[in-house]
């Protein structure tokens, strides 16, 4: 059996800058310590960054590999793959980045 990971979406507890919590994003009161990184804040921040990413960019990473394999096939993308490779890849890139998609 695969071991699971705490819900996501992750965050920095807002009394301590350096633990990592899982929470419910839509607004009851819970939230679960995941990891304490000591005295670092930017390792907190950057857990929480790479965690929240991570489904977007494995489907970002899909769609763009889809989009080559067919684009290669028939010499070049389709409008639509391109397409939807180009926003899975922004979207991606932006929760990298700590924004939002």
């Amino acid at each position: 059996m695969t071991p699971q990971h705490s819900p996501t979406p992750w965050r920095i507890d807002a009394t301590h800058p350096t633990r990592v919590e899982s929470y419910d994003p839509a607004g009851e009161e819970w939230a679960h310590p995941v990891a304490d990184c000591g005295i670092e804040p930017a390792n907190a921040a950057f857990i929480v960054c790479a965690v929240n990413s991570y489904v977007a960019l494995v489907e970002a990473c899909e769609s763009m590999r889809a989009a080559l394999e067919e684009g290669c096939a028939a010499r070049g993308f389709t409008a639509n793959h391109e397409a939807k490779a180009r926003l899975a890849g922004t979207a991606a890139l932006a929760l990298a980045k700590g924004g939002t998609p």
